[in-house]
């Protein structure tokens, strides 16, 4: 059976753009038309769903839908059935892998052409929440549709949650603890926070400049803004420390030529870091020699005597890498190259009062920029001298929960001591570190690499390089301290904590090339698979969507190019 290259359920998404009758594009057209007329009989055969519903990952007329989301609107909530399973896998012209992600997320894996279509299950409720409109392809009686959210309210919506000049603090914030990672040494965080900068910046940045819809971040990067892959595909970096540095420098050249085309300008205050971010760049700057880093030292001397004047303030403590003894493999001594995290302890009034928080940052120093995270820390950069300051509030009765003791560098009276010699750390105190369990990691890791692979079909490198950085950190670094029995931290001081481990991670680092994308998820698959390896049998969980995804990665290698 030939379809028709336009075919019903894929009308109104994109035929008159550029690129888009090439024999590939039609055979991918026809392909996604021939899995819907496969999945729809079964999906409403089922007597509890009332509605479905064509979801494409995006709505911009360019974009060729190339992994569909059916949605099964059912009267209430309904789990995929087993039915569901066989009369999918049993999908004449074809070989179809079915996948069971969860009670409601079942995934249909077609090998020619590599094609993906996920199907979920949501009430009539849930459908109208959805954030994207979707196209109803069948209804029982006078159902509603799948989704009426207004594209342009949530045009208006996103462009707020992306505004560059709320996150232009950030983005030097990233880029310049990049810097210190790499000159430290520390690749495999500065290869993760120069793709965070990318993602988070970077891209909105550009999606306000060109006038198009920020919310959707790298995704259809190539697609969508083909006069920018060489420019933006040049900040991605392989595992070298030249590489690294070079990469560092043209997300700044980028990141500043985009501002330069904008409507709006930085603020004059933001020159003396950017000028010298640039400069630590070029420095050639050696370790440390065991003494406090003299940009740690002045800034302490000249912050220290304003917390202890201001009435609100109790006390002030250090973490993190000041805590560590240079044999400590944990995290690894204090150097020139660290930040400082400091503890503010304030009284119980001033605890969740973040304007006062803000106005307390802004003295400690020569604050030129500061960005408020999500757990309500502040990070700040100063300059005279340069320093990454991370600012943490607590009053004395929130220290009882931490993830490790603090040095306690002065307090007003002995409450502070009290508390902590009362009290023990917690490691799933600290909201940047989760301690996740060897099965979830398990069942993470599958759905992650499924998704990689698709994206990386369809043709999304920036975004497949952004999800496997997500797997390093999330995902293989806390399963490698899992099987070593040492705190997950990420990829923090990986490079001193697990030496063993450097090369096998460091090949999991893909250039912007679609066949070194594909070999880097091989590189994860083969580690993650080492790593598991190495856990008690009793720890041991396998997911059992392991094997069909491993059969579909095999029938679609793309490592070949």
């Amino acid at each position: 059976m030939n379809l028709p290259t336009k075919h019903p359920a894929m009308r109104g998404l994109g035929t008159s753009r550029r690129g888009l009758h090439t024999p590939s594009m039609v055979r991918l057209r026809s392909a996604v038309g021939h899995a819907i007329d496969s999945m729809i009989p079964v999906l409403a055969g089922d007597s509890a769903i009332v509605a479905l519903g064509l979801a494409p990952p995006s709505r911009q007329a360019a974009v060729l839908v190339a992994d569909a989301s059916l949605h099964a609107v059912p009267a209430h909530a309904v789990v995929p059935s087993q039915a569901w399973n066989n009369a999918l896998a049993d999908r004449p012209g074809g070989l179809c892998r079915v996948i069971r992600h969860d009670r409601r997320r079942i995934s249909c894996l077609y090998d020619s052409p590599p094609l993906h279509i996920a199907v979920s299950a949501v009430t009539s409720k849930q459908a109208k929440r959805m954030p994207v409109r979707s196209r109803t392809l069948w209804r029982r009686g006078a159902t509603a549709p799948v989704s009426r959210v207004a594209p342009a309210r949530r045009f208006q919506q996103s462009r707020l949650m992306y505004s560059p000049m709320v996150g232009d603090s950030l983005f030097w914030i990233l880029v310049y603890s990049a810097v210190r990672k790499c000159r430290r040494g520390e690749l495999l965080e500065a290869i993760k926070l120069l793709d965070a900068a990318r993602a988070k910046r970077l891209a909105p940045l550009l999606a306000t400049v060109e006038g198009v819809e920020p919310s959707s971040g790298l995704r259809w990067f190539e697609r969508r803004y083909p006069h920018r892959i060489a420019a933006i595909g040049g900040t991605v970096a392989g595992y070298d420390t030249d590489a690294c540095l070079e990469a560092l420098r043209r997300t700044i050249d980028s990141y500043e030529t985009l501002f330069a085309g904008a409507t709006f300008s930085p603020s004059d205050a933001h020159a003396p870091i950017k000028d010298a971010v640039r400069e630590a760049i070029d420095a050639a700057r050696g370790g440390g020699d065991g003494c406090l880093p003299r940009h740690i030292e002045t800034f302490l001397a000249q912050s220290m005597p304003r917390l202890r004047d201001h009435s609100g303030v109790v006390g002030a403590a250090v973490h993190g890498s000041w805590l560590r003894a240079p044999t400590t493999s944990a995290c690894g001594p204090i150097d020139a190259f660290s930040d400082l995290d400091l503890i503010v302890i304030v009284e119980a009034r001033w605890r969740d009062d973040r304007s006062w928080q803000l106005a307390l940052v802004n003295q400690l120093g020569r604050c030129c920029m500061a960005h408020r995270r999500s757990d309500g820390s502040v990070a700040a950069l100063y300059c005279d001298p340069l320093i990454h300051v991370d600012v943490t509030f607590h009053s004395v009765d929130s220290l009882r929960r931490r993830f490790e003791d603090p040095a306690i560098l002065w307090e007003r009276g002995d409450d502070v001591a009290s508390v902590l010699a009362a009290s023990q750390p917690d490691r799933t105190a600290h909201s940047q570190w989760p301690q996740p369990r060897a099965a979830w990691v398990e069942s993470s890791f599958w759905t992650a690499m499924l998704g990689c692979a698709t994206r990386l079909h369809r043709g999304e490198l920036l975004q497949t390089i952004a999800d496997l950085s997500r797997v390093r950190s999330a995902l293989l670094g806390p399963l490698a301290a899992i099987v070593r029995a040492e705190p997950c931290r990420g990829l923090r001081r990986f490079e001193s904590r697990f030496p063993d481990l450097v090369a096998p991670f460091a090949a999991t680092v893909p250039c912007y090339d679609a066949p070194a994308c594909w070999r880097a998820i091989d590189a994860c698959i083969a580690l993650h698979r080492e790593l598991r390896g190495c856990l008690p049998a009793s720890a041991v969980f396998r997911s059992p969507i392991e094997q069909p995804i491993i059969d579909w990665l095999d029938a679609t290698d793309l490592s070949a190019g």
